[in-house]
């Protein structure tokens, strides 16, 4: 005979009744019949039987069941409800309506448990309205028109009733006082409630969505506290446009307009120093500016050679390898960067996880506050004085303190070489005189060389690589095919866009036909090239190029740009000097148009600027100049305001002694 009890088997693994979950039990309301029932399912999972539950806790048997039943019912995919099901009202599963609903417009909503979730079934075409309608997809960075309200939706919402699911005035929703309003703004809340961030996304904006990703209460992976575990990489976006000269091996000067330029910068993330600074006169950072910073690490400073930074830095050092040398060769485990291409380049994440053995870690795209140190270090070096130049574009266009930044830009030059001297002496300021609280009062230097007196346990790069030379941070790698042709006398060599490479080793083995290299390009030098041959793993050495490619040091980057103004000008491919050629076509395209204008041809100004640095070419882009003429405006490079005790035809002749007069006064 059957009792009309469903059958209960508690699982093996659910038997220990100590691991279920379990609220707050002091906070508990009505604690007398909680701890009652719940001492009787501990009884009864332990082997008890019902007669001595009843005996103990006075809990019906079948009182017994269904409060099992409840709190074994799974609440999310892998965990139970447990006693949680024993706390008052509390709900282990969903209702589901099955009763047709009959209401009158006097009844308002009484009676109609369930109905929407009804309606839902029996017309799925309404669900995915309200959806539609509440969450409409957004293209671009924000709505082009305000979310709507909950007014218009149920209005829409009830048209669509009639007009699409052919209702009729006898059912739900149509049949109430309010028309179901109540429930289809309980539905919304509840919405909002299972999809707090799609719900941001689709009503406040994609800001508001990004900045609700802060504070989630989701513990880092990775918490650093000590120093040089953890290093961060960011680029300062020095948004001040001017005409900066530059000189080329032959002691030309070269005056090439500038929008903007970045400045690599790689610091610490315990005690916020710099490690590494790499001035960049690119209009986005490129994989060379992110080796470079890297690389700077490992490097050495030269002296300062103009005389009134020379009193600032006297001993030439601003980078905290160079201020404190047992820092040298140093390595560590993490290094942080954003999501820009640079970062990203296979160059980039290849050379240094090789060469130093560390781990990149990228963040999420536009969360700032992951790399929070680098963007604290770029305010600090962006306040000591580049907010103020009369040429920056500021915030934006609707920045009330922005004055014409092109014209300013014309008027006022500067000089390569005083620009990174300038930043020299920031970053030897920030390293050497600034105390933060973050550091207890001592300065960054104070506090390397604390660590390093203290049993501290360095990390330092392999005996073979502490060489620059051996680092192999700023090399290319590419992977080419030997090719020769022996009925025409043409001799085995590897061809990397329009330029051919070889040496005896492989220039005199037809063998060699058809078998794959793999080259090794130095960044820095295109002419610096070593191979290994992929099919025995042999190294074939150093490879010599071309005699047309053979007269100028060519960076990587710069080869690449040449080989696009090639490719669209196939004329220029079969000179005995593509590289000059290049340059004369730039130079004409940029001489077409004005000195202002100019500050526009981003990209053709800087492949210009680089080839007037390598020597290309004997007449200079804009003019050119032994020493700059005084001027009598009183401002040097768009300045506010120049400082005292410094000789103001000097200052005129300079362009840009402002910022030496302002870190003269602070020091």
């Amino acid at each position: 005979m059957n009792s009309g009890y469903r059958k209960l088997v508690v699982p093996d693994e659910l038997k220990d009744t100590s691991k279920w979950p379990c609220p707050e039990e002091n906070l508990v309301e009505w604690p007398d019949r909680y701890f009652r029932v719940k001492r009787a399912i501990q009884m009864r999972v332990s082997g008890h039987t019902y007669g001595e539950v009843f005996q103990e806790t006075g809990v019906l048997k079948c009182e017994v069941i269904r409060q099992m039943h409840r709190c074994l019912t799974e609440q999310m995919p892998g965990r139970i409800m447990g006693f949680h099901a024993l706390l008052p009202y509390a709900r282990v599963g969903p209702y589901i309506r099955t009763k047709s609903v009959h209401c009158d417009l006097l009844s308002g909503s009484a009676g109609a448990a369930g109905a929407l979730e009804q309606l839902f079934r029996d017309h799925p075409g309404a669900r995915k309205f309200i959806h539609r309608k509440f969450f409409p997809e957004l293209h671009g960075e924000t709505s082009a028109e305000p979310c709507i309200t909950y007014v218009n939706l149920h209005r829409d919402f009830i048209r669509f009733l009639i007009s699409n699911e052919r209702l009729e005035p006898t059912e739900w929703p149509l049949c109430t006082r309010n028309e179901g309003y109540k429930s289809l703004r309980q539905y919304c809340d509840a919405l909002i409630e299972a999809n707090p961030e799609r719900w941001l996304r689709h009503r406040k904006g994609k800001q508001a969505a990004w900045r609700a990703r802060i504070g989630r209460g989701i513990p880092s992976l990775f918490d650093f506290h000590e120093p040089l575990v953890a290093v961060q990489m960011d680029y300062l976006m020095c948004d001040a446009a001017g005409v900066v000269h530059f000189k080329d091996p032959k002691g030309c000067d070269h005056a090439i307009p500038v929008k903007r330029w970045y400045v690599g910068l790689l610091a610490e993330t315990t005690t916020s120093a710099v490690l590494g600074c790499y001035l960049s006169f690119e209009t986005n950072p490129s994989t060379d500016c992110a080796l470079e910073t890297v690389s700077s690490v490992f490097g050495y400073e030269s002296a300062n050679s103009i005389d009134q930074l020379a009193r600032l830095m006297p001993d030439g050092r601003s980078l905290m390898v160079s201020l404190v040398p047992e820092l040298r060769n140093l390595v560590w485990a993490v290094l942080s960067v954003d999501n820009g291409w640079c970062n990203t380049s296979n160059d980039f994440v290849n050379n240094v996880i090789d060469a130093l053995g560390c781990t990149v870690m990228f963040g999420t795209k536009r969360a700032w506050w992951q790399h929070a140190v680098i963007e604290r270090v770029n305010g600090a070096l962006t306040a000591m004085g580049w907010k103020r130049v009369l040429s920056s574009y500021g915030a934006g266009p609707e920045d009330p303190k922005r004055g014409n930044a092109t014209k300013a830009a014309v008027a006022y030059d500067i000089s390569d070489g005083l620009l990174r001297e300038l930043f020299r002496v920031n970053i030897r300021d920030h390293n050497v005189n600034v105390a933060g609280e973050s550091n207890f009062g001592n300065t960054r230097v104070e506090v390397f060389q604390h660590l390093l007196a203290s049993d501290y346990l360095p990390q330092r790069l392999p005996a073979a690589k502490q060489d620059p030379a051996n680092l192999k941070l700023l090399w290319h790698c590419v992977d080419c095919r030997i090719t020769a042709n022996r009925m025409s006398g043409e001799r085995p060599h590897v061809n990397v866009g329009y330029c051919t490479y070889t040496n005896p080793q492989i220039s005199g083995n037809f063998g060699l036909c058809g078998q794959h290299i793999r080259l090794w390009i130095n960044r820095r030098d295109i002419r610096i090239v070593h191979g290994t041959l992929l099919e025995d793993k042999r190294s074939l050495g150093a490879l010599q190029i071309e005699r047309r490619w053979s007269r100028y040091e060519i960076s990587w980057q710069t080869f690449t740009m040449i080989m696009r103004q090639l490719h669209s000008h196939p004329i220029l491919r079969k000179g005995d000097d593509p590289v000059a050629a290049t340059n004369a076509l730039i130079k004409e395209r940029i001489h077409r148009k004005g000195r202002r204008a100019r500050l526009k041809l981003s990209r053709e100004v800087g492949l210009a600027k680089t080839l007037e640095e390598a020597g290309v070419g004997d007449a200079p882009i804009s003019r050119q100049r032994e020493e700059p003429a005084p001027r009598d405006r009183g401002r040097g490079f768009g300045l506010l305001k120049l400082g005292r005790g410094i000789d103001q035809d000097h200052v005129r002749r300079s362009q840009g002694h402002w910022l030496i007069s302002r870190l003269s006064r602070r020091t």
